[in-house]
């Protein structure tokens, strides 16, 4: 997981350091918020990156990547001829998207074996259900573990209806 803040933590650095230049010196108001909620965004997900790995690799790859990016981006504005405030917004939007879908499929396996591997036997082995309520704690935590699987399913479907409304 900690690879996953640090990529969002580039990811937000890269747009809010593109929206600097749509800020004109701080003197427009949307792109300075693009930039000021990206720079927080990138700084909470190093963070949280952080508390797995070693602060020289995860700032190294943080500032390396981040520079490469920065300096592919006009390679990209160019390519796309969409102003660098649209393609910020672009960015962090397809970003956060796409931030929620990695973070679901990452954990689902995880939730998965949560109810199954781990909840039931708990509930069973440490008598907290009589013999007859098991089928039905079963139903629940299946019934838990899809809502997880429906929510991830959703956040695909949303990015895919995003990525065909932007396509040109």
């Amino acid at each position: 997981m900690h690879w996953i803040y640090l990529a969002l933590a580039i990811l937000f650095e890269v747009a809010g350091t593109t929206a600097l230049k749509a800020a004109e010196g701080f003197t427009r108001p949307i792109p300075v918020v693009f930039v000021v909620l990206g720079y927080l965004a990138a700084f909470f997900f190093l963070g949280m990156s952080l508390k797995s790995l070693p602060v020289g690799i995860a700032y190294a790859i943080w500032a390396a990547l981040g520079m490469v990016l920065i300096a592919l981006m006009p390679v990209a504005l160019i390519a796309l001829k969409i102003p660098s405030a649209g393609l910020t917004l672009l960015l962090v939007g397809l970003a956060a998207l796409a931030s929620g879908i990695l973070v679901h499929l990452v954990t689902l396996p995880t939730e998965l074996d949560a109810s199954f591997r781990r909840a039931l036997p708990i509930l069973t082995q440490g008598g907290y259900l009589k013999r007859e309520d098991r089928g039905a704690a079963r139903k629940i935590l299946t019934a838990a573990a899809f809502t997880y699987v429906a929510a991830s399913m959703m956040g695909l479907v949303n990015f895919w209806w995003w990525l065909r409304i932007l396509r040109p």
